[in-house]
């Protein structure tokens, strides 16, 4: 259950493993990030976390290929939310897309 997940607060470890992790545990952060997007009500949650959004820009800008691939589709999937989008170009974005 998503929602569950994240009322769990899966969030903040999956945010630690986008920062800290290996290079193939970062991507697999940033595609559990995309899964948990699909709720509506967690994009939400995902985007006001300390950091999440963040880290998925740091990642898109100095990741490998497949880090920034998966951190681009996960905040695509972010900015459906409309707070997101604001979140998501406060941290620098714009320029690295």
């Amino acid at each position: 259950n998503k929602v569950g997940l994240v009322a769990d607060g899966v969030i903040r470890r999956i945010v630690a493993v986008l920062r800290v992790g290996s290079p193939d545990c970062k991507a697999i952060a940033a595609t559990l990030l995309t899964s948990l997007a699909v709720v509506e009500v967690n994009k939400a949650t995902i985007g006001s976390y300390p950091d999440a959004i963040s880290a998925l820009v740091y990642l898109l800008r100095v990741g490998n290929d497949r880090e920034r691939k998966e951190s681009a589709t996960a905040l695509y999937a972010l900015c459906s939310f409309p707070d997101n989008r604001k979140r998501v170009v406060d941290c620098g974005s714009v320029p690295i897309l």
